[in-house]
């Protein structure tokens, strides 16, 4: 884990445990802790006694030290939305080129950090600025044409090849409020990746999930909801889309800074695989929340409304569907 502590308290910090060093007011330091260290140990003439916080599990650790010299702790996420906002402030520096640019951000994220961590930051958790700026800053895509669904939704076809559309207010909020009132969120888990014949979770894939197992012999919100969404996609699809034999319903749930990096969902030149996604939107964020195609041929951002279903195919290969 690369600690970062960042003192704008009246006086000195001295870290005790794991590490040692001290930290003027007003200065910044960084350095290293190892994976089993999950506690860090603080002494300042500010406060009448040690203290002791937890270190959040991940690749970043940021200890702030407020003017009124109380102590915040900050994971990789809060770290990379912190980024994000010094990108957005520091935008207008970017024609300047590269080196001014990375300057600014070292400014502004958290007050001023060192630029060495900032800049090895910024390319763990954001890789590169025309990422960033595809996800945060990029207009949103505007519809190539619009269609109307034998059901009445307007359709707007974001993209031809592979297919992009989108389906303005599928659900409405009541709806929405009922598929969610059926989940439990308190059974929400940390999604996991597979791979080499084993499962765990990973920072390329952050959000809570829960599978939604759909019984066709009922007729609930549930049942009757997922249908709506295969018939839309069996029209969108172009071919009827038999409702059994389906993958049940993965609910998704993001905290503030979780992502799922660019990936691709089937392969759908393989028989039984999957060929399209249909996604739903029951919430949205106020800042950040895109579902972005970062496509070396076409780069696409969706930012979704309560409500609004995202369709989109992997013909003619699901390499060319990356999001």
């Amino acid at each position: 884990t690369a600690l970062l502590v960042v003192n704008d308290g009246s006086d000195v910090v001295e870290l005790l445990t794991p590490l040692q060093a001290k930290v003027p007011a007003g200065e910044r330091w960084a350095g290293n802790l190892v994976a089993n260290e999950l506690a860090l140990h603080l002494e300042s003439p500010m406060w009448p006694s040690a203290l002791s916080v937890d270190v959040a599990p991940g690749r970043y650790a940021v200890v702030v030290i407020a003017p009124n010299n109380s102590v915040s702790m900050h994971d990789a996420n809060d770290l990379q939305v912190e980024l994000s906002n010094a990108a957005h402030a520091c935008e207008a520096t970017r024609g300047q080129g590269e080196s001014p640019w990375m300057d600014c951000l070292a400014r502004a994220a958290f007050g001023g950090v060192p630029r060495d961590f900032a800049g090895s930051a910024w390319t763990a958790l954001w890789e590169h600025y025309s990422y960033w700026h595809l996800c945060e800053a990029a207009a949103p895509a505007a519809p190539v044409r619009t269609l109307e669904a034998r059901s009445g939704h307007q359709v707007e076809v974001l993209q031809d090849s592979p297919l992009v559309v989108a389906v303005r207010g599928f659900l409405n909020e009541s709806d929405c409020q009922g598929l969610m009132g059926m989940l439990g969120k308190d059974e929400l888990t940390r999604a996991h990746v597979g791979g080499s014949g084993s499962t765990g979770t990973s920072d390329a894939r952050e959000t809570l999930t829960k599978n939604m197992f759909i019984n066709w012999g009922e007729d609930n919100l549930l049942s009757s909801t997922s249908a709506r969404v295969f018939d839309i996609a069996s029209e969108l699809f172009g071919t009827e889309i038999p409702y059994e034999g389906q993958e049940p319903i993965n609910f998704l749930h993001y905290l503030r800074g979780f992502e799922y990096r660019p990936h691709t969902d089937g392969g759908a030149e393989f028989l039984g695989k999957r060929v399209a996604t249909s996604l739903v939107y029951c919430e949205a964020a106020s800042l950040g929340g895109a579902t972005v195609f970062p496509s070396p041929s076409v780069q696409l951002r969706f930012v979704p409304r309560p409500g609004d279903m995202l369709f989109f195919r992997y013909e003619p290969s699901p390499a060319d569907a990356p999001h």
